[in-house]
C-alpha cells in the first residue's frame, strides 16, 4: 500500500492552509487504514470513514491561491486513493478544485 505525506517529494512541507488540509487528510485516512477490518459497521470505523470523508471534502473545497499551489494540489490529490479509486465527484468539482481563486 503506498503512504502519503503532507510533503512532496522534495521533502519540503506543503505550507499554509494546503498543507494543514493535506496533513489532515493523510491523518485520517492513516487512522482510518488503523481500524479493526472485522467489523466494516463499527462506530470506530464509522468515525474514520466520515473523517476521511469530510478532510477529503475539505481539499475539494479548498481553492489554490496561485498555480504553483494548484501543481502541488494536484500532485497530492494524483497519489490519493481518495482522489484515484472513488469516483463520487464529477469534472466540474474537480477542475474547481485545481483552479485558482480569483483575486478581488
Amino acid at each position: 500500500m503506498h503512504r502519503f505525506s503532507d510533503q512532496t517529494e522534495s521533502s519540503t512541507p506543503i505550507a499554509g492552509q494546503l498543507g494543514t488540509l493535506i496533513a489532515a487528510h493523510v491523518r485520517a485516512l492513516a487512522a482510518y487504514d488503523a481500524t479493526p477490518g472485522d467489523n466494516p459497521k463499527s462506530p470506530a470505523v464509522a468515525r474514520a470513514s466520515a473523517l476521511v470523508t469530510k478532510t477529503r471534502q475539505a481539499l475539494f473545497d479548498h481553492r489554490p491561491t496561485n498555480m504553483a499551489e494548484a501543481a502541488r494540489k494536484g500532485e497530492f490529490m494524483a497519489s490519493c486513493r481518495t482522489f484515484i479509486e472513488w469516483d463520487d465527484f464529477d469534472q466540474v468539482q474537480l477542475i474547481n478544485a485545481l483552479t485558482p481563486k480569483e483575486r478581488p
